[in-house]
């Protein structure tokens, strides 16, 4: 009878805690950001530049989950689309920042913020974001 009570002791155990859960379960909206990259002094779109999509989290009981980061990278017009993380670590996104760097971080463009209200009022799955100007 101990063996059996220690026993489902442990099973009740590990299957309350988040042992076994997947800690890097993303979810997105289904809207996408799109924009443009341009060289502030030629005027010119730049391409492969690194588009920074850094999300803030509401609090955590415990603490605050640490802003996460993805980044998409600019075509040959300097074009980019972008997706949105909603939820990530049982947390939800409440902030947007969006950033670009080029040329190993010696140009750099104006960030882009706004809260996900912003995502949640799209109509059509498509948010125009402003164009960032590197300088």
């Amino acid at each position: 009878m101990k063996k059996t009570i220690l026993f489902l002791a442990v099973i009740l155990l590990f299957s309350s805690c988040e042992i076994f859960e997947d800690y890097d379960e993303r979810t997105y909206y289904k809207v996408e950001g799109v924009g443009y990259v341009y060289n502030e002094y030629t005027k010119e779109p730049v391409e492969n530049v690194e588009i920074m999509v850094g999300c803030n989290f509401e609090g955590r009981p415990f603490g605050t989950v640490q802003p996460e980061y993805e980044y998409f990278e600019t075509d040959a017009q300097g074009y980019f689309h972008v997706r949105f993380l909603k939820r990530y670590h049982k947390s939800n996104v409440v902030g947007i920042t969006i950033g670009a760097h080029a040329d190993n971080n010696k140009l750099s463009a104006g960030l882009i913020s706004f809260t996900v209200d912003k995502i949640k009022k799209s109509q059509n799955n498509i948010l125009n974001l402003d164009t960032l100007w590197l300088h």
